[in-house]
């Protein structure tokens, strides 16, 4: 599951280093992509760290889908800092 936010943060990176050369009204908006990846990046490794410690502390009882919770967190988090 650690690869994916990997993989995120590296494509981040790659775009990042595009930023520069695109034109000026064009910046804006890569630097918005860039920042969702990184924030999505950060809220799947937290999301992984502590679905590792609950499920190594107890037995699971019923399987969850924390994409779903991720994704729908990750995007509440992006309203809420668009609105700011």
């Amino acid at each position: 599951m650690s690869a994916f936010p990997d993989d995120i943060r590296n494509l981040s990176a790659v775009l990042d280093s595009l930023h520069s050369g695109e034109r000026a009204i064009q910046q804006p908006i890569l630097r918005l992509v860039i920042e969702h990846l990184r924030l999505l990046a950060c809220q799947m490794d937290q999301e992984f760290s502590a679905q590792f410690c609950i499920r190594s502390q107890t037995s699971p009882s019923t399987p969850e889908s924390p994409a779903t919770d991720i994704s729908a967190r990750a995007c509440q988090t992006v309203e809420t800092r668009h609105d700011q």
